[in-house]
C-alpha cells in the first residue's frame, strides 16, 4: 500500500538530460519532473498525499509565504524577543 497516488508527468526529462543532471547538481538550478503535494486541515492532520507533475504553484493568498512553505524565518517580533532574551 502507498502513501502517495502517483500522477506521472506526460513530458519527463530525456534520459541523457537527466543524467547530466544527476552527474553535476546544482542546488536551484535544475527541477524534478515530480513534486510531493498534500492538503493539511487543522483537526483532520496531512490528508491525499500525492506525487504529481511539477508545474506552477498556486499558494493560498491568506498565508504569508513563510507559513506556505514551511519556511523558518522569524518575524520582527520573534527577532527582536530573540536579541532581548540573550
Amino acid at each position: 500500500m502507498s502513501l502517495f497516488e502517483l500522477h506521472r508527468t506526460d513530458h519527463p526529462t530525456p534520459e541523457v538530460e537527466r543524467a547530466a543532471i544527476v552527474a553535476d547538481p546544482v542546488f536551484g538550478k535544475f527541477y524534478a519532473d515530480h513534486m510531493a503535494v498534500a492538503d493539511y486541515t487543522e483537526g483532520l492532520g496531512w490528508r491525499d498525499a500525492r506525487i504529481i507533475p511539477t508545474g506552477q504553484w498556486q499558494l493560498h493568498q491568506g498565508l504569508p509565504p513563510r507559513r506556505l512553505l514551511g519556511v523558518a524565518v522569524p518575524s520582527r517580533e520573534e527577532r527582536a524577543a530573540f536579541h532581548l532574551l540573550r
